[in-house]
């Protein structure tokens, strides 16, 4: 009997390890293709939290740091890093990076005077916008670990593993701001050989 119970509970210590998903953060971008990004393009980044509040994780944060890599020399530093929808009371408690080759964010409720606001949702937690610069391609990285703390301000540390890829080409097609002074352009040149002839 006593060795049933203790089967019984270490199956159950092993279950509930493995069903702990952990807190993590996702890349996603607004590009329809990544891989058919052009120079000049400008490319929005979105970073989301999911986990928060799950099995085995803290249900509020009050410090939370990521950081997002890329390559400097293709998109440059980034020209916007705002919050997403889960962060309250941005104005008192977010900090957007804004980097050559560096895009982060940090959300921290330290020095609020009470009541101090948390984090306690998950979703976007704050994007970014680059320009593509040159051709080349690459990997946007998380920079791990990103790291906080959990309202009682004990330390964590979040899954940061996503990555993106992309490759960065010449735009081949004219821009349609383009196109009527080339039409001008040639309408004007047959008008002038037309009249020349006459």
């Amino acid at each position: 009997m006593r060795s049933a119970i203790l089967c019984m509970a270490t199956v159950l210590f092993l279950l509930s390890k493995t069903c702990e998903a952990g807190m993590i953060f996702t890349l996603s971008s607004n590009a329809s293709d990544l891989n058919n990004l052009t120079v000049g393009q400008n490319v929005q980044f979105n970073v989301y939290l999911s986990g928060l509040g799950d099995f085995g994780n803290p249900i509020e944060l009050s410090n939370l740091n990521v950081d997002v890599l890329f390559s400097e020399l293709l998109f440059g530093t980034p020209t916007l890093v705002s919050e997403g929808p889960i962060v309250p009371d941005p104005i008192n408690t977010f900090t957007g990076v804004s980097n050559a080759g560096v895009a982060g964010a940090i959300f921290d409720n330290v020095f609020l005077t009470p009541p101090a606001v948390t984090l306690s949702s998950n979703g976007l937690f704050f994007s970014f916008q680059v320009v593509a610069l040159a051709t080349g391609s690459g990997t946007i990285i998380m920079d791990p670990p990103a790291s906080g703390f959990d309202s009682n301000n004990d330390p964590i540390t979040i899954d940061s593993t996503s990555s993106l890829s992309y490759q960065i080409v010449v735009n081949t097609v004219p821009e349609p701001s383009t196109l009527g002074p080339i039409c001008l352009t040639l309408v004007m040149t047959l008008g002038y050989r037309r009249f020349a002839v006459r």
